[in-house]
């Protein structure tokens, strides 16, 4: 039976993020397949989990060969090379994906660099999700529900890192 996990607080800045990593790494070193859901547009955790190593030499020379060819000069060409570049690496979904209906939770799933620790990633775009669904008069926490439930049956634990919230 899969658990679910959901790290939250209204304020920012008191050791969410950290929680849910915490915890995932603990339950990995006890052998429980983990899930972990970024619903934090700052990626924190998804920069963590999905950290690769170094650029490559090969990634290197790419950037390099984006900088030489833009027409704008200076710390504007450096700048838009890395937006390139950062664009081209990025991961093809993300949870505001899932959420919004435009591919399956399964089709958003990443590896970690920990075994039996997968995470759904988290970008920018999440900051409009929950206004986009509620525009259309959809239930941002339904979609994130039957976004579980989709992979449930995979995991043993599913933890989930949210944004600060606001209480009314």
């Amino acid at each position: 039976m899969c658990r679910v996990i959901n790290v939250l607080s209204h304020k920012g800045g008191c050791g969410k993020s950290e929680t849910v990593l915490n915890l995932a790494y603990g339950l990995h070193a006890k052998g429980k397949r983990v899930l972990v859901i970024d619903c934090d547009p700052q990626s924190n955790v998804t920069s963590i989990l999905t950290a690769e190593s170094s650029l490559t030499t090969g990634d290197s020379n790419q950037l390099l060969e984006n900088y030489r060819a833009r027409t704008e000069t200076g710390f504007m060409a450096a700048l838009a090379a890395l937006g390139e570049y950062v664009q081209s690496h990025r991961d093809s979904r993300d949870i505001h994906d899932v959420m919004e209906g435009n591919c399956s939770s399964e089709e958003a799933i990443c590896r970690t660099k920990y075994e039996n620790v997968d995470i759904i990633p988290s970008g920018i775009e999440l900051s409009m999700t929950d206004y986009q669904l509620k525009n259309r008069s959809l239930d941002p926490y339904r979609a994130l529900r039957s976004g579980i439930q989709q992979v449930k049956d995979a995991y043993d634990y599913v933890i989930i890192d949210n944004q600060p919230f606001k209480m009314h």
